[in-house]
This record gives structure tokens, C-alpha cells and sequence, in this order.
């Protein structure tokens, strides 16, 4: 599992902002957990979240995603706006095929 951490640059000082990964694996598990079998093993779901792209100093776009084996899997692209105070919401999401995701 990779973990993803975000910093925001506050006058002269970076200070550590709160993970996206709780709330990205949240929806990746509610998608995936709708067409596993329940013999699937959790310890071979495969986890990735990491930014994708910053749009600008306050736009990130995330990509996660979750894979079972190679034919099923949840890929998103998931765009996180943030304030000034370092608070984060994500405000739009949008499903990947797994050739998108390949792209990535």
C-alpha cells in the first residue's frame, strides 16, 4: 500500500494536511466490495492513491485505485479543492477504465 501526504506552504513554514487516503480507499472499497466474490482474499487487493496532477496551489487531482487481478479492479481520478486553512474536499470524481488507468 502506498500512503499518500499532502503539505501546504503557510507563510515560511510547511505544515502536514490530513490524508486523503481514508476517503479515497472509502470510495474504492464501496465499488470494488459490489462485484467481489466473498472466497476473495483482502490481502490480495492490490491499493494505490497518489496525486495525479496539481492544477494550481490549491487544486490537486488524485488517481486511486484497487485491483483484485488484472480483470477486476475500481480506477477514479478525484479532484481535492482546498482552503486556506489546509482543509480539503473532494469535489468531483470520475470513474477510469482500466486502459485510462494504464495511461496514468
Amino acid at each position: 500500500m502506498h500512503q499518500t501526504s499532502l503539505y501546504q506552504l503557510r507563510g515560511n513554514e510547511w505544515k502536514a494536511l490530513k490524508s486523503p487516503n481514508d476517503d479515497v480507499n472509502e470510495i474504492l472499497n464501496k465499488t470494488i466490495k459490489r462485484g467481489l466474490s466473498k472466497k476473495t482474499h483482502l490481502r490480495l487487493i492490490w491499493e494505490t492513491v497518489k496525486v495525479h496532477q496539481w492544477v494550481d496551489s490549491n487544486t490537486a487531482i488524485l488517481y486511486g485505485g484497487l485491483e483484485v487481478d488484472e480483470a477486476f479492479g475500481a480506477h477514479f481520478l478525484l479532484t481535492l479543492k482546498f482552503d486556506e486553512a489546509g482543509n480539503w474536499k473532494i469535489t468531483k470524481t470520475q470513474r477510469l477504465s482500466l486502459k485510462e488507468a494504464e495511461k496514468l
